[in-house]
C-alpha cells in the first residue's frame, strides 16, 4: 500500500512540475501550444493522483471497517470453554 501513496505523491509532484512549466511558456507567449499540452498533463496526472488516493482511502476504510466487524464477532460469540459447558 506504501508504494500506491508513494506513486500518488510522485504523480502529484509531477503534475506541479508540468503547471510550473505551463506557466512558465504562458509568461513567455501565450499563444505557444506547449502551453495547453502542459496544462493537460498537469491536470490528468492530478487526476491520477486523486483517483490513487481515493483508492488508498477506500481500502483503509474497508479494512478498518472488516477489524471492527471481526472485533464485534469476537466480543458476542462466548470462549471456546463456555460452549461446551453447556
Amino acid at each position: 500500500m506504501d508504494g500506491f501513496a508513494r506513486c500518488a505523491y510522485r504523480r502529484l509532484e509531477l503534475a506541479h512540475v508540468y503547471r510550473d512549466t505551463a506557466n512558465e511558456l504562458c509568461s513567455e507567449d501565450d499563444h505557444n501550444p506547449s502551453v495547453k499540452f502542459f496544462r493537460n498533463k498537469a491536470y490528468y496526472e492530478k487526476v491520477r493522483a486523486s483517483a490513487l488516493l481515493e483508492m488508498l482511502a477506500d481500502i483503509a476504510h474497508n479494512k478498518s471497517m472488516e477489524s471492527q466487524q471481526a472485533a464485534n464477532t469476537q466480543l458476542t460469540s462466548p470462549p471456546e470453554t463456555e460452549r461446551f459447558l453447556c
